[in-house]
């Protein structure tokens, strides 16, 4: 704990003295960079990310300076670079970058006390006047990050102060947009406002902004709370047609968990739709091998609705699976 601790005393004075330099450029994005990115999002490698990063941004790092857009190799400019400050604006150094991706590993890991302080050393390294949307997003998603912070922690008036101030930020963005509502609308059910988390969640659902299966979960035990079970059941089905189906780990979807979960809930419509859902899953899913698991859960899944539920239909499920493989047509 000691180490850890003068390693960000270290690195946190380093920082201060790194964005009172004057601005240099540096060819972007670092190798190192884009291996943390790559890193980060497999799961179960956040703490492999966080070890990682920090050997990285060991000194002599280079925090102070801006990314420079590439150089295409035929006209020796800069291409389209417009888009590329679109995304690196410029104002951020690099620190910033590598502060909020250590941040992000750090809640992955489930350590939101660490990853609050790498948020507030990469706010250190950004501009603090918003002269473009550019800039107004990116700074909005900093203080969102916060705000998922500030929840783990319990911070909950922190985290509500925190989404207020980045929706003010949030130009032109509907990715961060969503992203801080959801922080916001998570933080209302932590502190019991089950109604605000419902109105929050209701408008991203109808402007299409619920892009990830843990959103219509949430979306869903939100509803279920305040006992629109039609409604949750309405919205769980949408994320399970959507986004589901394409999963390659059926067996541990939390969309289809989460309608196991709430099945005594449910109505006889619902449950014959579950049923007969589960049942196209199965027949678009490839037979190849690393599939298997996929495939006996939803059989199994499809049986013991047969049993539990007089209504539904048995169906040979096994038997037309043998038969696909022996005919080889995936």
């Amino acid at each position: 704990m000691l180490k850890k601790t003068i390693f960000f005393i270290v690195i946190f004075a380093i920082t201060i003295n790194a964005a009172k330099q004057n601005s240099q450029l540096i060819d972007w994005p670092l190798v190192s960079y884009t291996n943390a990115v790559e890193m980060l999002q497999k799961k179960g490698n956040a703490n492999k990310t966080i070890a990682y990063l920090q050997k990285e941004m060991e000194p002599p790092f280079p925090f102070g300076f801006e990314p420079k857009p590439p150089v295409s190799q035929s006209t020796n400019k800069p291409p389209q670079t417009s888009e590329f400050y679109n995304k690196y604006p410029k104002g951020f150094k690099i620190g910033f970058y590598y502060y909020e991706l250590l941040g992000n590993a750090f809640l992955k890991s489930g350590k939101p006390a660490e990853a609050f302080s790498s948020f507030l050393m990469s706010e250190n390294l950004m501009p603090h006047k918003y002269s473009n949307n550019a800039v107004s997003n990116l700074a909005a998603q900093h203080f969102c990050n916060l705000a998922k912070t500030c929840g783990e922690l319990s911070r909950y008036a922190d985290s509500e102060g925190y989404c207020n101030y980045a929706l003010s930020l949030c130009k032109s963005n509907n990715n961060i947009y969503a992203d801080i509502l959801i922080t916001r609308a998570t933080t209302m059910g932590k502190i019991g406002n089950f109604g605000l988390g419902v109105k929050i969640y209701k408008e991203l659902y109808e402007k299409d902004l619920l892009k990830a299966e843990k959103d219509y979960v949430n979306y869903a035990n939100l509803l279920f709370r305040v006992g629109k079970n039609k409604t949750a059941f309405d919205v769980l089905f949408d994320g399970l047609i959507t986004i589901s189906i394409n999963d390659r780990q059926i067996e541990n979807d939390p969309v289809i968990n989460t309608i196991i979960d709430r099945i005594t809930l449910a109505n006889n419509e619902e449950i014959y739709t579950f049923h007969e859902t589960l049942g196209d899953i199965l027949g678009i899913l490839n037979t190849k091998a690393g599939m298997e698991k996929s495939i006996a859960f939803i059989i199994n899944e499809r049986n013991l609705l047969t049993k539990i539920f007089g209504f539904l239909p048995a169906e040979q499920d096994l038997e037309r699976i043998k038969e696909r493989i022996k005919e080889g047509t995936d």
